[in-house]
């Protein structure tokens, strides 16, 4: 029977099992706590334990949802769904002249030349559209804060969202726009103050605020969802 550790504030799927082999073993199984005592049951002893361990279990459970969070992203694709800007949209292919999609009822319709459409097509719809929208947000925000890059590039990185060079050139991760646009806006916001202020000292973070009063939230969103720049393999 499922039951739930509360750790910090974070619910924990747990079940308690015997297992003659151990005074105590904890392993997690698709995202969930097994708890395998000598004897099948917790005493004062094994929850101080557990209790030692908080810090373990809550690295390893956020662990193992973001792997089911990233197989059940991938998984999507071959199904007729796809994520984009923070929502699963189901998606369909219209024959056309181009390559382009465009919203519809809820729904994204992929107008495509090819015969054959799968999910390469998707993939080079999905990455098109993340330049386009990618590089006008940016001018947008970047008109809105009065900090104005020498050049924007959607690049393919596997360890950054962003970045800014000396040179006053802002990179940006092709995969953000599986993000919500919040968090999207945020990475932007972050890089282009660094065309002010090249580090991470408290006059950036000041002005990042200034324009972005939710940093905080978008950090740790990021931090959480690090997986998101290893997927769909370039």
């Amino acid at each position: 029977m499922v039951e739930y550790l509360n750790i910090q504030g974070i619910k924990v799927p747990a079940i308690l099992k015997k297992n003659t082999r151990y005074i105590v073993r904890l392993i997690f199984k698709s995202g969930t706590l097994y708890i395998e005592t000598h004897n099948g049951k917790m005493d004062e002893k094994i929850m101080g334990f557990v209790h030692e361990k908080s810090q373990w279990i809550l690295k390893n459970y956020q662990k193992h949802r973001n792997q089911l969070k990233k197989v059940e992203l991938v998984n999507q694709l071959p199904e007729g769904k796809v994520w984009l800007l923070g929502k699963v949209y189901e998606y369909e292919f219209k024959t056309s002249n181009q390559n382009f999609f465009r919203f519809q009822n809820q729904k994204i319709i992929i107008f495509t030349k090819s015969e054959q459409p799968g999910l390469d097509t998707v993939y080079d719809v999905l990455r098109a559209f993340s330049k386009k929208y990618l590089v006008q947000r940016t001018l947008e925000l970047a008109k809105d804060t009065d900090l104005k890059p020498n050049q924007i590039r959607i690049k393919i990185q596997r360890s950054k969202w962003g970045s800014c060079s000396s040179q006053k050139n802002i990179n940006l991760n092709w995969r953000l726009i599986f993000l919500e646009p919040t968090h999207i806006d945020y990475v932007i916001i972050h890089e282009l103050c660094h065309l002010k202020h090249l580090n991470h000292s408290n006059l950036f973070w000041d002005l990042v605020e200034t324009f972005c009063p939710y940093y905080r939230e978008s950090e740790k969103h990021l931090k959480e969802n690090q997986w998101i720049l290893d997927i769909y393999k370039d």
